[in-house]
């Protein structure tokens, strides 16, 4: 639906049972490599504080930028945000380079209050997107039109983060990630109660209480950065290309064996590590999913690539996917085949089959200024 709409503002609306606070809803937007898409970002901060400051003004209720305390007994902790995976709708969204708005009405306001407050936000959101429809477009394609530039010209200042999380080892040796979020100066103030309510977990709490100057932790430093390549080049289609016309992410293929001089990623190790944030193991299709709360707990891993970066000449065979970067889902593509990414393919398991240690990872970066790929099949 995403692909084939390719909307400019996509409106994504939840119900959220976090930390104790005093508003009827919360709202975001993307936090993955925001620097990549600055004027989206601006476009959609402007769009927001604009929203929620009519919707008050005309209905009373509340907004405020998501978060939670991260300690909850003590709110002077700080406001933070969820993780930057792109697993969360609006930071896949981010990285389209597309307007994303994430609504979380409160669960401890009662049913008929949710309702009213999702109402008022949408329409508030669709009448000012509609007013300001060419300032909206011209945000979205002028972050477009640098995606394909990425794709074509060298940007090594523009690097696009794939890896947000900092690893660390349970007291059984396990591998786990942390996603740490930073305020990099920026300050908040949050409607809230009194502390002997937040330890309770009481709503509403006996004494409102604002909060002022906490911390506002929303924004990610990523743990691994890589250039924008002109293409990749994939030696296990099978393993990918259905995924990737599934994204939106467009390919060719080789007509014959080709030889060039790529960048390649040497495996290092390969371990596995459990999936945060995921409701379940994934069902089949049309069985429905088994929560956390189930005993025995469903169990999910995800696969964790080291890797060494070794340019070499190779010859590739004839079938391999050429995956151009200077495409619309060009930043994505980066985030999906990357070995070594939080989110990316090889994270999911989509390469285990093809990966072994001591071998190169089955998709190669070509750099650019380098050869161009010869005769191809687009598909």
């Amino acid at each position: 639906f995403y692909q084939q709409w390719w909307p400019h503002l996509f409106i994504d609306c939840h119900t959220t049972d976090g930390s104790i606070h005093g508003y009827d809803l919360t709202f975001d937007t993307s936090r993955n490599n925001t620097h990549l898409f600055p004027r989206v970002q601006k476009a959609s901060h402007r769009l927001l504080a604009r929203v929620c400051k009519r919707v008050e003004k005309r209905t009373g209720f509340r907004g405020q930028w998501y978060g939670n305390f991260p300690q909850e007994e003590s709110p002077d902790s700080g406001w933070q945000t969820y993780p930057p995976l792109p697993r969360f709708g609006s930071h896949y969204r981010g990285l389209l380079g597309r307007l994303d708005v994430l609504l979380e009405t409160y669960s401890y306001i009662p049913f008929e209050r949710r309702c009213q407050v999702i109402y008022a936000y949408l329409e508030e959101l669709l009448r000012t997107a509609a007013k300001r429809a060419d300032d909206l477009k011209q945000a979205c394609e002028g972050d477009l039109q640098a995606v394909l530039h990425r794709g074509k010209v060298s940007h090594p200042r523009a690097l696009v983060g794939i890896q947000h999380g900092v690893a660390h080892r349970t007291a059984d040796g396990s591998l786990t990630f942390r996603y740490p979020t930073l305020s990099l100066g920026d300050t908040i103030g949050i409607r809230s109660f009194d502390v002997e309510s937040l330890k309770a977990r009481a709503y509403p709490g006996k004494e409102p209480r604002l909060y002022e100057k906490l911390p506002h932790l929303r924004h990610t430093l990523p743990q691994v950065s890589v250039e924008t390549p002109s293409a990749y080049l994939v030696t296990a289609p099978g393993a990918v290309a259905d995924r990737l016309s599934q994204h939106g992410i467009g390919f060719e293929r080789l007509e014959a064996d080709w030889t060039v001089e790529v960048e390649s990623y040497a495996v290092l190790a390969m371990e596995k590590t459990f999936s945060p944030d995921v409701a379940a193991a994934v069902p089949p299709p049309g069985q429905a999913e088994v929560p956390l709360s189930a005993r025995p707990p469903p169990v999910r891993f995800e696969t964790v690539l080291s890797v060494r970066s070794e340019r070499r000449t190779a010859t590739f065979p004839k079938g391999t996917l050429v995956v151009r970067t200077s495409q619309r889902s060009g930043t994505l593509a980066v985030y999906l085949l990357e070995p070594h990414g939080d989110d990316s393919l090889a994270r999911w398991e989509a390469f285990d089959a093809h990966v072994q240690v001591g071998a190169y990872f089955p998709v190669h970066r070509l750099p650019h200024g380098g050869a161009v790929p010869p005769r191809t099949t687009v598909e």
